[in-house]
C-alpha cells in the first residue's frame, strides 16, 4: 500500500496555531528542540500567475535554545496539526534563538 500524501499546507491552517510550540523530531540520542510559531502572513498572488493549488504564505519560527539549526527539512510535530515536513531556512538570531522561515506559494 502507497503512503498517503502529505496534506496540502495552507495558510488558514497555521494562523490559529501562532503563538504555539513545535516540537523538532530529530532523533532519540538528541536533546528535545522546541521551535516556537511567531508569524503567519499571507503573501501577494503575483499578477499573471498560474493557477495555484493555494494562497502564498509564509511562516516565521523561532528555534529555542542554542541548538544548531541548519537550512533543510524539519520534521516537527504539533499537538493540533500533526507531524510536519517543513523547508526551513534560518534568517536571523536574538537572546532567544534561531528565526526560521518557511515560504510556501
Amino acid at each position: 500500500m502507497a503512503p498517503s500524501p502529505a496534506p496540502l499546507l495552507t495558510v488558514e491552517m497555521f494562523s490559529p496555531n501562532n503563538g504555539t510550540l513545535f516540537r523538532v523530531e530529530h532523533g532519540a540520542e538528541t536533546p528535545v528542540v522546541e521551535m516556537e510559531l511567531i508569524e503567519v502572513n499571507a503573501l501577494p498572488i503575483p499578477k499573471n500567475a498560474p493557477q495555484l493549488k493555494r494562497d502564498p504564505f509564509s511562516l516565521l519560527f523561532r528555534g529555542l535554545g542554542d541548538f544548531g539549526y541548519q537550512q533543510g527539512s524539519y520534521r516537527l510535530r504539533h499537538e493540533k496539526l500533526g507531524v510536519l515536513e517543513i523547508f526551513l531556512v534560518p534568517i536571523g538570531r536574538d537572546e532567544k534563538g534561531t528565526f526560521l522561515e518557511a515560504i510556501f506559494n
